[in-house]
């Protein structure tokens, strides 16, 4: 079955129009296909929406995750009892919304992943990690940047050596003693 063919119900789709609109949003600006479109939906004259007509209007309302939330799981292309749900679709929002707290607060995604593949139903912690990434830019939550997550890892003891080395170099000094360097010199 071919997944921009199925029909998607459009009454969920009124309400989060109007949030839009309601927020400034202007149907004349939108393109003329999606434009077209919010207006049915609005006038009550279109009770349905095709899957990739949904996509292309979320894209136009600058609302990506409305795809993940209306639209029904979606199979593989094998058919049959050992057919599973795409992997994207494991994910409810709020469970993408509490993994994003834990992200922003300091864990990474590959952390995440470890700690919580059983519980949302993944094989291995890769894959839930993959997962997480793909429904983080599907939801359009931001991202630690890897430059980012890798200095948050490297610091040690929450002082950096380079802003200030001699500051570093003395605070060192007073809890751990002297540096090796310091034994050279004075021998």
């Amino acid at each position: 079955m071919n997944d921009d063919l199925v029909l998607v119900d459009a009454a969920p789709l009124v309400a989060e129009l109007r949030e839009w609109l309601a927020a400034g949003g202007r149907l004349d600006l939108l393109p003329a296909g999606p434009c077209r479109r919010a207006r049915a939906i609005l006038s009550g004259e279109q009770n349905v929406i095709r899957l990739d007509a949904l996509d292309r209007l979320a894209v136009a309302l600058d609302r990506p995750w409305l795809v993940n939330e209306l639209a029904p799981p979606t199979r593989t292309k094998r058919s049959g009892p050992w057919a599973k749900p795409h992997p994207l679709r494991k994910l409810t929002t709020e469970q993408v919304r509490a993994a994003h707290r834990l992200h922003v607060e300091g864990m990474s995604i590959r952390e995440l992943g470890r700690r919580l593949h059983e519980r949302y139903g993944y094989a291995t912690a890769h894959s839930c990690a993959n997962a997480l990434s793909a429904a983080f830019m599907r939801h359009g939550l931001e991202r630690r940047e890897r430059l980012e997550a890798t200095i948050a890892a490297s610091i040690t003891h929450g002082r950096g050596a380079r802003a200030d080395k001699a500051a570093y170099k003395r605070w060192h000094r007073a809890t751990y003693g002297p540096w090796p360097s310091d034994r050279k010199a004075a021998a």
